[in-house]
């Protein structure tokens, strides 16, 4: 009776142990299966908070990819409940993943516990185990044998002939959103399918451009609009959030309010990246300017002066590091004077919810992971990381990172499986290990150089590294793109192609499918693949010219980060916005 209500994933959980290579004929595999999964030994958070390693014992596994919202993926339950019974009296390991970056842990456990999921479920909202297996529906499963073969890969069985569509983004209007720094996911993740490997010979088409102002702002995207910053000085000192049609370019709406800036050096414009949830959209300018729209309208709900309000003790470089919003609550990096590091307001009203903490200011955005069941903002200040409760702003750990010479830490943290990354220009790298029984953390490995040019592990400054594997991948203080080896920072290979070495040479990382799009500070869009054997180009086009706004050097820069969204890629400088068409035709 178990065979016959789930033929296809279950012959290929006997298939497996008995070591049959080749893949079952089974009723649900549509697609070519791949000779390597590269996901044994990966290590992902389940439900529980523990760290979880896939095929760990040298056993064979079987993943499913589930989602919360899809009626046939829930139907699936108890089928997948006598799976699992099945899957234990042959020794082979069945967890089900959950990587939809808009589904809280708190509501997939509840998800769990109302449908009765005997399976241990991954919760992998940083995507990298359906970047590696590229899950197109849900529910999709996928049988891996002690060699790390993929021997299967399709549905359970063939009650179905249609499957719900995999959720991967908050909303989806022509495809995917971007609607947050670095994307949905806030990890530097595009999950659209359907676009090109390599540009047309004359390049591929430019949709729009449309004029701006100069602004370090990347463009954000959601529900068909595109959001961004820019500033201008005359006739007087103003910065504006401006928002655009996303298929046309047209403007939809723009605010301007008068900013002068004071005691913030490279005042090309706005650094934050806009925030587009549920209707509403939040912007933070470089003076503390924080505005929380009507996203489709631009009418203004609610707004702060956070300069005045908490006193900001002003970076350098200005307000930097983009806000995330966590269970209702906006948290700011205010840089505040006593006690107002962070700052929570409630994303509906503006409302303080709570402030904490008096390091001194720096540039990196804050991340959420979830540690010990629990979720828990991370922020890299001037002196420290700290692990913080969302909802009350209480601290959860520390562990010391103080800038040595004055703070200056871009790059956002990179989270990876319990692992935590950070890299600054001038005090090298640190890589933590999150506890997942307790709220607690330990440094695995620190590398440090002796000065900017002659440097340890990886020195970087605006962008932000990638986690592939076991590898690290990152671009050094003078643009020299390195590989890193996760266990102990030792340098696997350098390559000085990718951007023309320059001190602060900068590349931006969108990782998709087994794909690693690069944007590099000269305005060129690289398509390659990463990996421990080295920096592999696939193709290379300029989208956009470097403008002198952002850098008055090496005759200018283009340091925005792009959006990637719809399946096109959406681009600014100092003088324009472009929307450039990725799909695969």
């Amino acid at each position: 009776m178990k065979i016959k209500v789930a033929i296809a994933l279950w012959s290929a959980l006997v298939t497996t142990v008995t070591a049959v290579t080749a893949a079952p004929p089974a009723q649900g595999a549509a697609q070519a299966i791949p000779s390597v999964s590269s996901t044994r030994g990966v290590r992902a958070l389940a439900l529980d908070g523990k760290v979880h390693t896939l095929g760990a014992g040298a056993r064979p596994f079987a993943l499913v990819f589930l989602d919360t919202t899809c009626p046939i993926a829930n139907r699936y339950v108890p089928r997948l409940n006598e799976l699992l019974a099945i899957a234990r009296e042959l020794d082979v390991e069945l967890d089900g993943v959950i990587s939809d970056p808009s589904v809280t842990s708190v509501a997939a456990r509840e998800h769990r516990a109302e449908y009765e999921l005997a399976l241990t479920v991954l919760f992998n909202a940083s995507g990298n185990l359906a970047q590696r297996l590229g899950p197109t529906h849900v529910p999709e499963a996928f049988v891996v044998d002690v060699e790390d073969r993929l021997v299967y890969r399709g549905r359970i069985d063939d009650h179905y002939e249609s499957v719900g569509k995999l959720k991967t983004t908050f909303s989806q209007q022509e495809g995917d959103d971007w609607p947050q720094w670095r994307g949905p996911g806030r990890d530097g993740t595009w999950s659209e399918e359907g676009v090109l490997a390599s540009f047309p010979e004359d390049g591929p088409k430019v949709r729009w451009r449309t004029k701006i102002a100069s602004g370090y702002t990347g463009p954000t995207v959601a529900d068909g609009r595109v959001y961004v910053m820019d500033r201008s000085e005359e006739p007087s000192e103003i910065e504006r959030v401006l928002c655009f049609d996303w298929k046309t370019g047209a403007s939809v709406w723009s605010h301007t309010y008068d900013c002068v800036y004071e005691k913030v050096r490279y005042e090309a414009g706005p650094r934050c990246a806009v925030l587009v949830e549920d209707g509403r959209a939040y912007s933070l300018g470089s003076m503390g300017h924080l505005f929380c729209f009507d996203a489709a309208k631009g009418d203004v709900l609610w707004s702060h002066a956070l300069n005045e309000a908490y006193g900001i003790r002003m970076p350098i470089w200005g307000i930097a590091a983009s806000p995330l919003l966590e269970d209702g609550l906006l948290i700011v990096p205010v840089s505040g004077a006593e006690g107002a590091y962070l700052v929570a307001f409630d994303a509906k009203t503006g409302e303080e919810r709570w402030k904490a903490f008096d390091d001194r200011g720096n540039y990196a955005a804050p991340i959420v992971v979830t540690q010990a069941g629990q979720r828990v903002v991370v922020c890299w200040t001037g002196d420290r990381i700290l692990g913080v409760a969302p909802k009350t702003g209480k601290l959860l750990w520390e562990h010391p990172f103080a800038a040595s010479k004055m703070p200056l830490g871009v790059a956002t943290p990179v989270m990876h499986g319990d692992e935590l990354f950070v890299t600054g220009f001038y005090d090298g790298c640190v890589l933590l290990r999150l506890a997942q029984d307790e709220l607690a953390v330990e440094e695995v490995w620190r590398r440090k150089g002796q000065n900017e040019r002659s440097t340890d592990g990886l020195h970087s400054i605006i962008s932000t590294p990638l986690i592939l594997g076991e590898h690290i991948y990152g671009v050094d203080s003078y643009g020299e793109l390195r590989c890193l080896k996760l266990a102990d920072g030792s340098r696997v290979w350098e390559d000085r192609t990718a951007v023309p070495r320059a001190r602060w040479a900068n590349i931006h990382f969108v990782q998709n499918g087994e794909t690693t799009w690069m944007f590099n500070e000269r305005g060129e869009l690289v398509i390659a693949r990463l990996s421990p054997e080295g920096f592999e180009e696939k193709d290379r086009v300029k989208l956009i010219e470097p403008t002198l706004a952002q850098l008055n050097q090496r005759e200018g820069v283009c340091w925005a980060h792009p959006a990637f969204a719809y399946r096109h890629v959406f681009l600014r400088n100092d003088e324009e916005l472009v929307c450039v068409d990725l799909t695969e035709k």
